[in-house]
């Protein structure tokens, strides 16, 4: 094996185990059993045990609508769970480290719908004249992990360094929530392979077995529990956010 292989393997075999996590305190190769904190964003994870195989470190402007306040760092982590031999899942979870006392005037078109998803559901008010949405989301996605973004491209080495191989085309369910405070996302992928369906890996988006004019009943059956996954996983993640108290997210299907 390449030395430089071996360096990537070393590094993830010698991960920290932890029950709950500070994004800013994970390195590469920890392993996570519990939520992890960004700031005051708590992000709850489905039981098992979850790797980091990425990081981001980001400086934004949280503005909107004209509403301007100071930058803040957001952080990424990327984790991903096994059985051991076969890559089963990932989570990318984001969130803002700060917390600003003037509310964020976040727009309508915060939440993007794409196209044709197989579940998207969208809620938002306004209160003292700041805006605030949540959505959650079901898709797929094909060409899973590629890029030329540095995150992605770190993901990649280091599940390849653990012996896994990349399906080609993942579910992504998903959670974003923007609030007067900051930003919190997760975003899951579930790999249909490690659950007995037939690799996909049509180049077209549209053309791919899980898109949803698509789908037939085998396919449909697996669209219909991670639907109802996503929907209890975003109101675990929402309550989290609320209420600051750890909620249960359920274990995937």
């Amino acid at each position: 094996m390449p030395t430089r292989a071996l360096m990537l393997l070393s590094l993830l075999v010698a991960g920290t185990a932890l029950a709950d996590a500070d994004i800013t305190q994970l390195k590469i190769g920890d392993h996570v059993t519990g939520p992890v904190h960004a700031g005051r964003n708590l992000i709850p994870l489905p039981a098992g045990d979850w790797q980091v195989v990425a990081q981001s470190q980001d400086d934004i402007t949280l503005s909107n609508n004209g509403s301007k306040r100071k930058t803040d760092e957001m952080r990424a982590v990327l984790l991903i769970k096994t059985d051991g031999k076969r890559l089963l899942a990932t989570a990318n979870l984001w969130g803002n480290l700060g917390q600003s006392s003037n509310e964020i005037k976040w727009s309508s078109t915060t939440c993007i719908k794409p196209d044709k998803p197989i579940l998207y559901f969208e809620n938002y008010g306004a209160s003292g004249g700041s805006n605030f949405f949540h959505c959650a989301k079901l898709n797929h996605w094909t060409g899973f992990l590629k890029g030329d973004s540095a995150y992605y491209e770190q993901a990649r080495k280091n599940i390849k360094a653990l012996g896994l191989s990349l399906p080609t085309t993942t579910l992504n369910p998903s959670y974003e929530d923007f609030y007067r405070g900051g930003i919190v996302k997760a975003y899951y992928n579930i790999n249909p392979e490690a659950l007995g369906f037939a690799p996909d890996a049509t180049a077209e988006w549209k053309d791919s077995s899980w898109h949803l004019d698509n789908l037939d009943a085998k396919h449909r059956a697996l669209t219909d529990k991670l639907t109802n996954w996503t929907i209890q996983m975003s109101a675990a993640m929402l309550a989290a956010r609320t209420e600051g108290t750890l909620q249960t997210v359920p274990d995937l299907p």
